[in-house]
């Protein structure tokens, strides 16, 4: 008859002739290695193998259902009785299961929780990480839209642009001496003197002038064209709720008989790294009944003194069909404190047609019949109001069956902005 003990000592005998390395004694992890190691430790101790066993039993825990089952064996059975022998070897695997699958259940919950607690930390340093560079992209952001708003304003300040003095209530006198030679029509002298008042006892919103709003609305778009007469008229800067929304309405006479309303709207914003500014005109007047033009310009700051500009404009009257539009690419360049530089391409058309040729000398074509190449030279020249321009300019148009046309103007001029 076998002992529980005799069987043990059979098991970690044959667990030893298949060892192929030496045992580390230090952390059991299984109750064959414990019993192994222990069979060790009597050797070196001089120790018998069943003293060993009696030592590594007691340091194992056993649940209730485990040493019930283990007691409950008939350990004073036959000898020749094989079955008993296999449900030791079972036992011994029951134990092995049973402790395995603690140390199974005890490892995985620590990396459970070490894994919950790293994967919070990693969640919670990625968030603040997140966040940290969309603050800083956003700041970046900020800072170009910034700069390219500035610029736009920067260089529309320089060159007085028509669209900057219509949307601010200034004060200025501005007087323009010019000459213009195109080679198809000759000579002409381009004269005019534009004068604003901002009236502050009506909280800054009144604003008395004089020439400016008959005129043509960019000086780029309509290079070559004669410029319109004179009007005298009062303006109304509107206040809004919007941000950054500009309204302003006015009314004046143009010539001696023909009074008109305008009223124009501009809702500048920033789009990544473009500063776009949508403006729309309407215009009701006595003569010329009702007029509309839609103005957009979309600004890059492309290097530090410089910035590309992209202007579309749009233009329909009450008594021509179809619409009139433009388009323009125009790259600016602030060469030194009191020297700028434009160039620019563009084209002009109409999409309808429907002119009578016996008032006209030619009657345009649908679609696109004109084309400019030129650049704008702007310096100041003495203290902060008197500049010079010259401005040169090769046209493509139908009315000269596409043959290049070249234009030369230059301006003097006075601009007294601070009174």
């Amino acid at each position: 008859m076998f002992s529980l003990k005799t069987t043990l000592l059979l098991f970690l005998l044959g667990s030893l002739l298949l060892a192929l390395e030496p045992l580390k004694c230090d952390a059991p992890l299984d109750v064959n290695k414990t019993l192994e190691c222990e069979q060790n430790r009597s050797i070196e101790n001089n120790i018998s193998l069943e003293e060993a066993v009696d030592k590594a039993l007691s340091e194992i825990h056993i649940d209730e259902a485990t040493d019930s089952a283990l007691a409950n064996r008939d350990i004073n059975g036959s000898d020749s009785n094989a079955s008993l022998f296999e449900s030791y070897l079972k036992d011994m695997d029951l134990l092995h299961h049973y402790i395995s699958q603690k140390v199974y259940i005890a490892t995985s919950n620590l990396d459970l929780t070490l894994s919950n607690t790293l994967d919070d930390f990693d969640d919670n340093e990625s968030e603040a990480e997140v966040k940290r560079l969309q603050k800083d992209e956003q700041i970046r952001l900020n800072d170009e839209q910034n700069a390219t708003e500035s610029m736009s304003e920067k260089f529309d300040k320089f060159f007085n642009d028509k669209t900057y003095l219509d949307a601010n209530n200034l004060s200025f006198l501005m007087i323009r001496l010019g000459v213009r030679w195109n080679k198809e029509e000759g000579t002409e002298f381009l004269n005019k003197i534009r004068f604003s008042l901002k009236l502050p006892k009506t909280s800054d919103q009144l604003n008395l002038f004089l020439g400016g709003e008959d005129e043509e609305e960019n000086s780029i778009a309509n290079a070559g064209q004669p410029a319109g007469g004179a009007t005298l008229g009062l303006r109304y800067f509107m206040p809004t709720k919007i941000d950054n929304l500009k309204t302003s309405l006015s009314a004046g006479i143009r010539g001696l008989n023909n009074p008109y309303v305008r009223a124009r709207f501009e809702y500048p914003f920033d789009y990544d790294k473009l500063y776009i500014r949508p403006i729309q005109y309407l215009r009701y007047s006595y003569e010329d009944e009702f007029e509309e033009k839609t103005d957009l310009f979309f600004d890059y700051k492309s290097a530090t003194h410089e910035m590309i500009r992209l202007h579309l404009q749009r233009e329909t009257v009450y008594d021509r069909p179809g619409m009139l539009f433009y388009a323009g690419l125009i790259h600016l360049n602030s060469i030194s404190k009191n020297e700028g530089l434009q160039t620019y391409i563009s084209l002009a058309g109409a999409t309808k047609n429907d002119i009578d040729p016996e008032t006209v000398d030619y009657v345009p074509k649908t679609g696109i019949n004109s084309y400019s190449v030129g650049a704008l030279w702007r310096h100041r020249i003495f203290r902060d109001y008197l500049f010079y321009e010259v401005q040169p300019i090769v046209q493509f148009a139908q009315q000269y069956k596409y043959k290049a046309n070249y234009i030369l103007e230059f301006h003097v001029e006075f601009y007294f902005g601070r009174f």
